[in-house]
């Protein structure tokens, strides 16, 4: 298995970035017409329901795909990687909500510093590590 390069993987972060944001902008202007016509008193209403449903786009898109599609989001796809346990065997929820929910919040807290280790040999970001897995590249 040839691990996927780190500009590689971080162009398929920027694609899938985008694209869940953009999921989450189409879900929050329809929430945002359906319970805005009502002036501001409805805001904290608003936002309680814009952040339930990006946390609901955020583990569809980040969790449920991978673990459906073989390792691979819309932006692993188009560049050509996928995520798999370093045994090569595929992975589960458990794992993806280690590696995308805290493992990447403990990468990004740290400065960006744990997404920068995957500049090393071992091509494994610190999210990786913290859950075994590998992000390899298609033949």
């Amino acid at each position: 298995m040839e691990k996927a390069s780190f500009m590689r993987r971080f162009a398929a972060q920027a694609f899938d970035g985008f694209v869940a944001n953009m999921m989450a902008g189409i879900a929050g202007m329809i929430v945002g017409y359906v319970y805005g016509a009502g002036g501001t008193e409805n805001a904290v209403t608003i936002n309680i329901i814009a952040g339930i449903i990006g946390l609901f786009i955020g583990w569809i898109y980040y969790i449920e795909v991978p673990v459906n599609t073989n390792g691979q989001t819309l932006g692993k796809r188009v560049f050509s990687i996928r995520i798999v346990k370093e045994n090569g065997t595929p992975i589960n929820r458990w794992t993806m909500f280690g590696r995308e929910f805290i493992g990447k919040f403990i990468s990004t807290i740290l400065l960006g510093i744990g997404y920068l280790i995957a500049l090393g040999n071992s091509r494994q970001a610190l999210h990786d590590r913290m859950v075994n897995t590998i992000v390899t590249k298609e033949n």
